[in-house]
């Protein structure tokens, strides 16, 4: 009697967990990796207003206070030949060509000789404004640019604040190039589309509203040490990572983390 029982508790047991994991897939075909959301749901029931922005870029490259400078470059990289050079900057922007003239804003981000026959770069930057409508908004732009052309066109990918889900496309035209130094004014012509949201309108992180959300839990197995320099501490040498439905809280578990992608 006492095995019949004791096989009896084996096998709910057992049933308990089968109903447990199914009930877990469920959860998480419930919560699926992205859904269609309405633009009424972020605000986004207004029609697109064409905005044009003008404005002078100061590239200086030399200097006491240069703002754009060299981090990496190629082997092969020398002043005749520049391919492969990678220069980071934080160039001023203003109203006018005169660097004393009211600034607006600030370009951020980087710059890449990328043409092994002709001065051509590949622009990565953003447009950070700190000026009336714009200000703590910016704008990306990211192209080609084949510094001694007439004009330069580059497309505008998007930007955050005001400028969220904006596109459109920038035009540069050299103002000013001092041969001796390397320092450059860009006059600059953006013209971009915002889209107007509804004022006060939020979107909600919640999965239930967000086109995409991931649950990742790591936990360490094994470490080992790491440079001082680089982390202070250790970094972990082997990890596993899953999918973890919303219902279960990964950050309670031993020795793990939770990210939220949104």
């Amino acid at each position: 009697m006492a095995e019949l029982l004791l096989n009896l508790s084996f096998t709910a047991a057992f049933l308990l967990t089968v109903l447990s994991l199914t009930s877990t897939f469920a959860t998480i075909e419930s919560n699926p990796f992205s859904r269609a959301l309405s633009p009424s749901s972020m605000g986004l029931n207004k029609p697109e207003k064409l905005t044009h922005l003008h404005f002078y870029f100061h590239d200086i490259v030399a200097g006491k206070n240069a703002t754009a400078i060299r981090v990496a470059k190629a082997p092969t990289t020398t002043a005749t030949s520049p391919f492969g050079a990678v220069v980071v900057i934080d160039d001023a922007l203003t109203v006018s060509p005169e660097i004393e003239s009211k600034l607006v804003g600030r370009a951020q981000g980087i710059y890449v000789t990328t043409s092994q026959s002709e001065a051509s770069l590949l622009m990565a930057y953003n447009f950070a404004f700190m000026e009336g409508t714009y200000s703590g908004s910016s704008l990306s732009v990211m192209g080609r640019n084949p510094v001694f052309s007439d004009v330069r066109e580059m497309p505008v990918i998007g930007g955050s604040g005001v400028f969220r889900f904006a596109r459109g496309y920038a035009e540069a035209r050299t103002s000013n190039y001092d041969y001796s130094t390397g320092n450059a004014v860009v006059e600059y012509n953006a013209l971009t589309y915002i889209s107007h949201r509804t004022k006060h309108a939020k979107a909600q992180m919640h999965p239930s509203l967000t086109g995409l959300v991931l649950y990742v839990t790591l936990r360490t197995t094994t470490r080992h040490p790491w440079p001082a320099d680089r982390l202070n501490g250790w970094l972990p040498y082997e990890a596993t990572s899953m999918h973890m439905p919303s219902i279960l809280q990964p950050s309670s578990l031993q020795n793990s983390w939770e990210f939220a992608l949104w």
